[in-house]
């Protein structure tokens, strides 16, 4: 009769160990293969969010760039104005209701920052797998972070120009002119009623030659109308270039996530 030979146990052990090793090797590599899902899910999250704080930004910037321009114009028309008298004004309701709009337009971009700061807190910006959109998103935010400060500095004038048409404009005037400022919001947002002001401004050519008059009298009129248009010029030439920075990293996100939203 045939005798079964049985394993010896040196190659018994053999097997159990590579039984083993197997095992943990296949265990090891599911844990990888879980945890690169997580990755790429995270990755994905994070550049779905990276992409809507871009778009809000640059609809922001793009707003911005274009509130720049027209506060160049109008600060070019009352310094125009304030030199040459009022004969160089067409309309003086208009042109008296809108010399404070231009410290309502000055004002500091609210930028969506926190996907950026939870990147760089918890060391996951490593998640992101593409370098070169790491690169410029790393580029942008510190252009951010610089022109935030900026936007500081230019609060400066603005302010200046607020004490300069209180000092100005009569009361009636400035109350007016804020209605007529936000009168789209009002309209915006179906608000039927503005409360009385029991204040009737009155837009004559006298109105506009005493505004004037105290405008040149100002010794800071001048000076921070300057400020103002050279602010500007910067506001509209930084502005856009963030855009075009926004508008190259969403092209990137694109790319890598084709079904973003």
């Amino acid at each position: 009769m045939n005798q079964v030979k049985t394993p010896k146990p040196w190659a018994r052990g053999a097997i159990e160990l590579l039984v083993i090793v197997a095992g943990v090797l296949i265990a090891l590599a599911a844990d990888r293969w879980i945890l690169a899902q997580e990755e790429a899910g995270l990755e994905r999250e994070y550049l779905i969010r990276l992409a809507s704080d871009l778009r809000r930004d640059s609809t922001n910037q793009s707003q911005r760039a274009e509130q720049a321009r027209a506060t160049y114009d109008r600060g070019e028309r009352v310094l125009t104005a304030i030199r040459e008298g009022s004969g160089s004004v067409e309309n003086p309701g208009r042109f008296l209701t809108e010399i404070p709009w231009i410290h309502f337009h000055q004002y500091r971009i609210d930028y969506a920052t926190e996907t950026w700061d939870e990147l760089g807190s918890t060391g996951n910006l490593a998640l992101i797998q593409g370098s070169e959109f790491r690169r410029l998103l790393g580029e942008y935010q510190g252009e951010i972070e610089f022109f935030d400060h900026l936007e500081a500095s230019w609060l400066n004038a603005r302010d200046q120009w607020s004490q300069v048409t209180l000092a100005a404009l009569p009361p009636e005037i400035l109350v007016e002119s804020q209605l007529q400022f936000h009168l789209r919001f009002i309209e915006d947002n179906n608000i039927d009623r503005v409360p009385a002001t029991g204040l009737d401004p009155v837009f004559d050519d006298g109105a506009l030659a005493s505004a004037l008059a105290r405008l040149a009298n100002d010794a800071r009129s001048v000076p921070t109308l300057s400020e103002i248009l050279m602010n500007s010029v910067s506001q509209v030439v930084i502005y856009e270039g963030l855009v075009q920075r926004s508008t190259e990293l969403l092209r990137l996100v694109d790319t890598m996530i084709p079904d973003a939203p």
